[in-house]
């Protein structure tokens, strides 16, 4: 093959078509490779070594680009045969010893993306592992030595692989003991505990989408160094395992770890049963449970939150119930240190009526009683977190298993749950609060004299001022239509005169119309009609059954 010969010498050290083409060697290298790319295809496998072997001299006195680009597309397409001939260049020596070292450092060095050849042939095994991509991996290794094992990425172009990784990292996910293994075997033990720029360790890499074959090896090769290393938010190989939802790398790790890798906690205070929640990981939660009991369960983070706040915060119902049948109305009480935040309070910002019903069952009367302590939120119960949000159903809920004790609560500024409603403008609320509570709850005021409907007036919401207006004008009547409520009557005069203040230093117009109708009797307000009940689902099943077993008060 008189023709592919005389191509393949083109290819190799870029000089035969040079004078007639013209163009720089980068450029006409690329034009031949695509023009006669069927032709050396086809013979590259039985000759490329007689070629790499007589041409390399030639070679080496080109660009070094050049030669890692051959280098490059022979890693990429998992070709051994091809980089066994690169690679024999560098073991077995070549015409001169500077060529046997470029060569060498070329293997060994960075390529324009940040990585190296290593990389790239780890890389493809984490994708698929194959028995062509294994034995590229093994050529690198055996050309490039221990330094090659160590190359790291300097520069990382997405978000799958942290800066400063090694191939290692990338191996460890994947299917392949053996590749880990060789990776190990060459860079030595201590290659385990080489860190990326987050801290993370090859373990820590394996337990998120490793194999468990891989998990073990690393496990059986790093011991307990490895085991116990964190990254540099504190975060152990077990709360990765746990946060990914890996159930059976969580039994792997808890039994050879043992109780002091179990009961570990991050920088923030959170331990692997906290973060297993956190992610709404039920099979991870259960297994924890099972293995740390009520020790693990009511460890809480540095500010007092427990892994019930987060799982509620999160509106992980089922993760939810079994946090609560496990640690009982023990860890339904528990609130940060902080500004005194329960798993109630967090339910009910979020709005999650399920969750809420399943922690007054368990808390009862005590639990929605328990008040914030932030310089902002002092003394608000769940009632005003759920009202302040429009979380209508989880409001309606709470009032009614908690009476006017909880429906006339107010905080350090004598706010009520009403008021914080109608600061925010949500009217569905305040309307079915108005008709529970009545004259006695919207003559409630702040510390300063500011009644609900001075607020409304102030923000500006002529539709909230009309509707209150029109409850207290109901409230100062008696059954005959006429005035009868002193205190009422009173007190509505009196509120009139302070909104129209308001308003008109804020200059709302459309209010200051509708409270001057009012004051001079053009407008007559009126409540608004009796809101249809809420359009809830029946108690459900889960909720029965838990009522039935476990330590709720209902």
């Amino acid at each position: 093959m008189p023709l592919v010969d005389d191509v393949f010498a083109v290819i190799i050290d870029g000089s035969l078509l040079g004078p007639v083409l013209g163009f720089d060697a980068q450029v006409r290298l690329a034009r031949i490779n695509r023009a006669c790319s069927r032709l050396y295809r086809a013979a590259w496998p039985h000759m490329w070594r007689a070629r790499v072997a007589s041409s390399v001299s030639s070679t080496f006195k080109g660009p070094k680009h050049e030669v890692r680009r051959m280098l490059r597309r022979a890693v990429e397409h998992s070709k051994p045969e091809h980089v066994r001939a690169l690679v024999d260049c560098a073991i077995n020596g070549c015409d001169t010893i500077d060529g046997c070292e470029r060569m060498r450092n070329i293997i060994q060095g960075q390529l324009f993306d940040g990585q190296s050849f290593l990389h790239i042939a780890a890389r493809l095994i984490r994708n698929r592992f194959t028995a062509e991509r294994l034995n590229v991996l093994e050529l690198l290794l055996e050309a490039g030595g221990k330094e090659l094992a160590w190359l790291r990425i300097v520069r990382v172009r997405n978000d799958d692989v942290d800066a400063n990784a090694t191939a290692l990292h990338l191996c460890a996910t994947s299917n392949s003991v053996i590749a880990v293994e060789a990776l190990v075997h060459v860079g030595g033990k201590s290659l385990l505990l080489a860190r990326t720029g987050r801290g993370a360790t090859c373990l820590h890499s394996a337990v998120v989408s490793g194999n468990p074959a891989v998990v073990r090896t690393l496990i059986e090769l790093g011991g307990s160094r490895l085991l116990e290393a964190t990254d540099t938010e504190g975060n152990s190989c077990l709360m990765k395992a746990a946060a990914a939802g890996r159930v059976d790398h969580v039994r792997t790790l808890v039994r050879e770890g043992g109780k002091s890798l179990l009961m570990s906690r991050n920088i923030n205070g959170a331990s692997c049963l906290f973060i297993a929640a956190q992610h709404g990981r039920l099979a991870v939660v259960e297994e924890l449970l099972r293995c740390g009991g009520r020790e693990l369960l009511m460890t809480t983070l540095n500010d007092g939150a427990s892994c019930l706040s987060v799982a509620a915060v999160h509106s992980y119902l089922d993760v939810v119930l079994c946090l609560i049948s496990h640690g009982g109305r023990e860890l339904v009480n528990i609130v940060s240190t902080d500004i005194g935040t329960s798993a109630l309070h967090l339910a009910a910002f979020k709005g999650s009526r399920a969750i809420v019903e399943a922690l007054v069952a368990c808390g009862g009367q005590e639990l929605m009683m328990m008040r914030l302590r932030g310089n902002h939120d002092d003394g608000r119960t769940c009632l005003h977190v759920a009202a302040s949000q429009g979380a209508t159903d989880v409001a309606v809920f709470l009032y009614e298993r908690g009476g006017n004790e909880l429906l006339f609560a107010t905080d350090n500024e004598n706010r009520s749950a009403l008021f914080l409603a109608v600061g925010q403008g949500h009217s569905d609320v305040v309307v079915r609060m108005l008709y529970v509570g009545g004259a006695e709850l919207l003559m409630l005021c702040k510390s300063d004299d500011i009644s609900c409907l001075v607020l409304a007036a102030k923000r500006g919401n002529c539709e909230m001022v009309s509707m209150l207006f029109g409850f207290a004008n109901e409230f100062r009547k008696g059954p005959d239509g006429n005035v009868c409520n002193n205190s009422a009557n009173k007190f509505f005069r009196k509120q009139l005169k302070l909104a129209l203040a308001a308003c008109t230093y804020h200059g709302h117009r459309d209010v200051i119309e509708y409270l001057q109708g009012v004051s001079a009797r053009r407008i007559r307000p009126t409540a608004p009609p009796v809101p249809p009940p809420l359009q809830l689902p029946p108690t459900s099943h889960w909720f029965q059954t838990f009522a039935q077993s476990t330590c709720c008060i209902f």
